[in-house]
């Protein structure tokens, strides 16, 4: 997801939120604040089989990259990650990473939110998903 607000006279910051990847027609010069989220990851899944001696654990969250910019009245590109895709449950199966979300355009430093790591399954009590997804350019 990317979220862009601005400072008006009122002192209030209009939101204007991206769910879908698009390029973006800046209608005037402003100055923003631009947060980039990456999407998350799934968790994992366990079937019958394991459901006693194995363990599943939830996917991580997406990276989050924010700052202040300068906008053009120009065209931007806008990338929404994806979150990382269900798993059957009859199964055992690790989830699926999250996808990466960014933001770009001439005359700023491309943002990007990496997506979050896929939940895993074990047989280990410390398994753990790794981290959060990073982030760059904000």
């Amino acid at each position: 997801m990317a979220i862009i607000g601005t400072h008006n006279e009122q002192g209030a910051y209009p939101l204007i939120a991206f769910q879908l990847s698009q390029t973006w027609a800046c209608p005037v010069a402003m100055d923003a604040i631009v947060y980039v989220i990456g999407a998350g990851g799934s968790g994992a899944a366990l079937g019958p089989a394991h459901s006693g001696s194995y363990n599943a654990r939830g996917g991580a969250a997406g990276g989050c990259a924010v700052s202040r910019l300068s906008l053009a009245a120009q065209n931007y590109t806008v990338t929404i990650g994806s979150g990382g895709a269900s798993v059957e449950s009859g199964h055992s199966t690790d989830g699926a990473a999250g996808g990466n979300s960014v933001f770009s355009g001439t005359g700023i430093t491309t943002m990007t939110a990496n997506g979050g790591a896929a939940g895993t399954k074990s047989s280990s009590a410390q398994n753990v998903t790794t981290g959060g997804g990073t982030a760059t350019g904000g």
